[in-house]
């Protein structure tokens, strides 16, 4: 038997769940660590998901040993590594270790961490990398059936599917930030590796009060960004000689475009029906550069949020090429959707 730890959102687990069980029909929950966090078990291997929607974070357990919350532990889970472990760990190949508190113990996450990570460069002569990892070592201290456990793997960033603990992509608060939606496009650009325009003109729709736009004209001053929301946008905005804000509805500015006029980038986080937002998307198709690129956030509904997802999809394939889709960390009941013109 294989065991995992998996991660998603905790209001789309069983959406999760249903991408894990499609690659492994043996797949069954043993014991839910967290919101959104199940130890679970399978008959043999897993195969990497394929760009999965839900399925944010994979963690295998190779090791698991008992605990008991106090500083002990560290030398307990120190040992583990030494004796099981060490050989994953490749000489020319950066790690970090992952660590992840499911119960209160004498402990943080960063004591394990740095007393693990000690133990793996005086092992292996790995060097230690927290920011661009190849490898690595991911421990869940939780408790099962009334015992505390540590659980350990070793693997690769590309099997875990995301290089932070859990898929839980953190951003620092930045002076000016206008709104926590800004952290969504930053994910996503980063997520799927996008290269933002170095020039041109971008749009966004549903802009106000600005948190998209700030990000775009943050990543590059050449680039101008057509703001289109009836409502306010915020002051630095306003005073910014690289924004230009249009009162009025995505509609609305449909209808003042002429047939030359084109954006090198549309970006969508309209707070409407997903089927709907899609379809005026589909209306600008027209107005993308050839070589442009849609980003757009999908709002899933409590109930029957997969089926809405796949019709906002259909909708968006008769214009567009998706590339990637997403719920991201920062999406929350959403999704991301990554597309280009055909």
């Amino acid at each position: 038997m294989t065991d995992l730890i998996i991660s998603a959102d905790q209001h789309h687990i069983d959406l999760a769940w249903q991408e894990l069980k499609a690659l492994n029909k043996s797949a069954h929950r043993r014991a839910e660590l967290s919101d959104g966090v199940w130890l679970v078990s399978l008959k043999g291997a897993l195969t990497r998901p394929q760009n999965p929607i839900f399925l944010r974070h994979i963690a295998p357990v190779q090791e698991v040993v008992p605990l008991d919350g106090d500083q002990s532990d560290l030398d307990t889970l120190k040992r583990t590594v030494r004796d099981a472990l060490l050989d994953d760990f490749p000489t020319s190949d950066p790690f970090s270790v992952q660590t992840r508190l499911f119960e209160k113990t004498a402990y943080k996450p960063f004591d394990v961490n740095r007393a693990l990570s000690s133990t793996i460069v005086q092992g292996t002569g790995a060097a230690l990398d927290v920011r661009a990892p190849k490898m690595v070592l991911s421990v869940g201290i939780a408790q099962v059936d009334k015992q505390l456990f540590g659980m350990l793997g070793a693997s690769t960033v590309e099997q875990n599917l995301s290089d932070w603990a859990g898929g839980e992509r953190r951003f620092k608060r930045e002076k000016g930030q206008i709104s926590r939606a800004e952290f969504k496009l930053l994910e996503a650009i980063e997520y799927f590796d996008l290269s933002l325009p170095e020039k041109g003109v971008a749009l966004d729709l549903g802009a106000a009060p600005g948190g998209w736009t700030r990000v775009l004209r943050q990543a590059n001053d050449a680039l101008v960004v057509v703001a289109v929301d009836p409502g306010e946008l915020d002051g630095t905005l306003q005073r910014d000689w690289g924004v230009n804000h249009v009162r009025g509805t995505a509609e609305w500015y449909l209808q003042s475009l002429t047939a030359d006029q084109k954006f090198d980038l549309i970006v969508n986080d309209m707070r409407l029906d997903g089927r709907y937002s899609a379809e005026i998307l589909t209306n600008y198709a027209p107005h993308l550069a050839p070589d442009g690129s849609i980003i757009m956030t999908v709002k899933l509904p409590q109930n029957y949020p997969l089926p809405r997802l796949n019709e906002t999809l259909q909708i968006l394939k008769t214009r567009y090429n998706i590339c990637g889709v997403r719920q991201l960390f920062h999406n929350r009941h959403e999704a991301t959707i990554w597309a280009v013109g055909q």
